[in-house]
């Protein structure tokens, strides 16, 4: 992986996302997420270092908006031979802003080159790199997206 602080932050700010407190869906989240309603969203949320560790907090409004694009994308991804793959092309498909699905698409193809990336070349700090035969030619594999996981972004 290139830049590994880039996933590790995408990674963090989409768990902080999924694996909020709170079981129920929010209604306005889900509302937004399940209109054709257009999204933009401030890009300062996602070009300032210190919104991903919260040192600066995201408004609410914003934060709704956020959670609703990611659904949004989520909701059309496939995976194939351990790929990410986007059932649309643009933004428009979505009706959210190209700037918003060109940064999530870029993330994807990301984890798409991670996906290929045999584990035993992975160094990730403080992790034990011990690995047994089978592990040693084999690859990280991309997480379903499911119905659960989908409705975790709503809360």
């Amino acid at each position: 992986m290139k830049n590994p602080i880039i996933l590790t932050a995408l990674i963090l700010i989409m768990s902080l996302l999924a694996c909020q407190s709170s079981k129920h869906v929010e209604p306005n989240v889900e509302l937004l997420a399940k209109s054709d309603q257009y999204i933009e969203v401030d890009m300062k949320y996602f070009n300032d270092i210190d919104y991903a560790p919260g040192i600066k907090k995201i408004p609410d409004d914003a934060m709704r908006d956020i959670k609703a694009v990611i659904y949004r994308i989520y909701s059309n991804i496939d995976i194939v031979d351990n790929q990410f793959i986007l059932r649309v092309s643009s933004g428009k498909d979505i009706n959210v802003s190209d700037t918003l699905f060109n940064i999530y698409n870029k993330h994807l193809q990301k984890a798409n080159d991670y996906f290929t990336t045999p584990i035993a070349a992975i160094n990730v700090e403080g992790e034990d790199t011990d690995m047994n035969e089978d592990q040693e030619g084999g690859y990280p594999v991309a997480s379903p997206i499911g119905e659960e996981y989908l409705n975790s972004l709503l809360r």
